[in-house]
């Protein structure tokens, strides 16, 4: 009787937590016992559809894709853990005609911009000039094996090397601190009307407030005014407030935004994991550019240049390859259906053809081999690594600076 009633009380408190799970938003998944509930709070109207876990692991791996409908216009919601944790929000399907209003893509986005509160813009900006760092050190290890007019200069190789291999490694660690502080929320990714219009035109529709704290007037009787719709604002955006926008009484209270964190895990989630195997790739493959810097190391001493200077080389290339494939599976819908059509996948699909090239080099370099196939396998690695960095990187920040 005694194991019995444990378990009574075992299955009651469980449903107690389910139940009010229920009753309040869909919260994170550490407000919550059972790892198969959401770990993204969402309004309590969506209707859950579909959802995809990777490798069929529901208990150990987040869902990377979930699927929602709402019943404010029997709309299919779209949300995926990228999107969220580059604060781009669920994706919601849009009519014929409401995507001909949006306009050309190429007219309606932004090629460069400064966004330097912006993480994601962060992480994207500084692999970028890694990767511009990178391509110069390609052309100065290229060509003086193409023509005799260049000098090979080792010191302009191995500092352009350095600088690359720092500004590689600041990129990752934003990424891991972008990982780690995603939103809890996705009404946290939705932008209030006053956000898209300037001061003045805030000033002139603001609603007086009333004296008593009591008396805060309803949304609903809040006057509406025309300025809200400015160009500035896509339909993507309006169709999210549309689709979120709820009477107080239907609508759960939307948990506040935590602090900035500096240290952390989200080992559950995939591009957390990607994140942090990025950082470890990027510091042990920044070893070899201080290595590789002359006079470092005895470069007469094969044991020191070997272990030293190509090793990190290949075991950080490893390293990036597998954060890649990482990004890469978590965009795509089954592990053997790609998405290159898909801006994440791009990303994902760039690094990894860099990655190959990094390790490449390293692997001419370790084992040896003939002194023509090694020179050039090692120059020629690093050029076509570094321009593949490059696209991937500056892809990346495409996507970080059109939200929408």
């Amino acid at each position: 009787k005694k194991p019995q009633r444990n378990l009574t009380v075992k299955l009651t408190s469980y449903s107690q937590s389910t139940t009010t799970t229920q009753s309040k938003y869909t919260g994170p998944i550490m407000a919550s016992t059972d790892v198969r509930t959401d770990w993204v709070g969402h309004p309590d109207h969506w209707k859950e559809l579909e959802r995809r876990v990777p490798l069929r692991s529901k208990k150990r791996v987040h869902p990377t894709h979930l699927h929602f409908e709402s019943p404010n216009s029997n709309r299919k919601i779209h949300w995926n853990s990228r999107d969220h944790r580059k604060g781009r929000g669920p994706i919601i399907e849009e009519t014929e005609e409401e995507i001909e209003q949006v306009g050309h893509w190429i007219f309606s986005h932004k090629w460069w911009s400064w966004e330097p509160r912006n993480i994601s813009w962060q992480v994207a900006q500084w692999f970028t000039w890694g990767s511009i760092a990178w391509v110069i050190n390609g052309f100065l290890v290229l060509l003086p094996r193409v023509t005799t007019s260049v000098n090979n200069d080792t010191w302009a190789q191995g500092l352009s090397a350095l600088v690359g291999g720092t500004l590689f490694e600041v990129g990752a660690i934003l990424a891991y601190l972008e990982a780690l502080n995603r939103d809890e929320h996705v009404m946290h990714q939705i932008p209030r009307d006053d956000d898209d219009r300037s001061a003045s035109d805030r000033d002139k529709t603001r609603t007086p407030q009333p004296k008593k704290r009591d008396a805060d007037p309803k949304p609903s009787d809040r006057p509406k005014t025309g300025t809200q719709a400015a160009s500035k604002r896509t339909l993507r955006d309006a169709d999210r407030r549309m689709e979120m926008a709820m009477p107080r009484s239907q609508t759960s209270k939307v948990p506040e935004k935590r602090k900035f964190r500096f240290f952390g895990l989200r080992l559950s989630e995939l591009g957390f994991q990607a994140a942090l195997i990025q950082v470890f790739a990027a510091t042990v493959f920044w070893m070899s550019t201080f290595t590789g810097v002359p006079g470092v190391i005895d470069q007469s001493n094969v044991g020191q240049v070997q272990g030293l200077y190509w090793t990190p080389q290949v075991v950080g290339g490893m390293g990036f390859i597998i954060a890649s494939l990482i990004l890469m599976y978590e965009v795509q819908p089954h592990w053997w259906r790609i998405r290159p059509k898909d801006i994440g996948w791009e990303v994902g699909f760039w690094n990894l053809i860099g990655a190959l090239g990094f390790t490449l080099c390293g692997i001419f370099g370790y084992y040896g081999f003939a002194d023509k196939y090694q020179t050039w396998g090692m120059a020629l690695s690093t050029f076509w690594g570094g321009w593949a960095f490059l696209i991937g990187s500056y892809i990346q920040l495409w996507e970080a600076m059109n939200h929408n």
